[in-house]
């Protein structure tokens, strides 16, 4: 299924309990409820809301605007370079990927993945993690030459940790 400028406006998508394979090209406001299937989505911007299924769901793209994304309890995969997102996973083991934008994560139990592929330009642009559990694994994308000038991690209370970070940085490797 291809939302694209000539299909004239948001859209809304209801999938059933097969595989649902989305490409969203409409920069519209689009409404994407994926079924129980292994489900993909292709978004290239707008805000979107996607819903999953119980099935593993796959959503990436160019995500430019503020998406809300609820994946459900397969090994999903979240991709968003851009926008500020908020990504809330299920019981399985959730791979997250995002940019540089004002992005909220909750990655459910299972032994998760979050990287943060670049730092916002400004200084008050951060990712938050709202349950950081054992188990869990964040990464910081190496571009080759980034280093940190300046990095808070932060926890406000049991099971969250906020991340800012000034410029691009790479994985910490331990000295020793």
């Amino acid at each position: 299924m291809t939302f694209s400028a000539a299909t004239g406006g948001a859209v809304t998508y209801t999938g059933g309990t097969g595989g649902d394979a989305i490409t969203a090209a409409n920069s519209q406001n689009n409404v994407i409820s994926l079924g129980n299937g292994t489900n993909s989505v292709s978004a290239t911007g707008g805000n979107n809301t996607i819903t999953g299924g119980s099935g593993a769901d796959t959503v990436n793209g160019g995500l430019t605007g503020n998406n809300i994304v609820s994946l459900g309890d397969g090994a999903n995969i979240f991709t968003a370079l851009n926008g500020n997102n908020t990504y809330t996973g299920g019981s399985g083991v959730d791979t997250i990927s995002v940019g540089s934008g004002v992005n909220t994560i909750t990655t459910g139990t299972g032994a998760d993945i979050v990287t943060l592929t670049t730092a916002g330009a400004n200084v008050n642009t951060f990712s938050t993690i709202t349950d950081a559990h054992a188990g869990l694994q964040i990464a910081f994308t190496n571009l080759g030459t980034e280093t940190f000038t300046s990095a808070k991690i932060s926890t406000l209370n049991s099971g969250t940790a906020v991340f800012r970070l000034r410029q691009r940085c790479s994985c910490w490797r331990d000295p020793g």
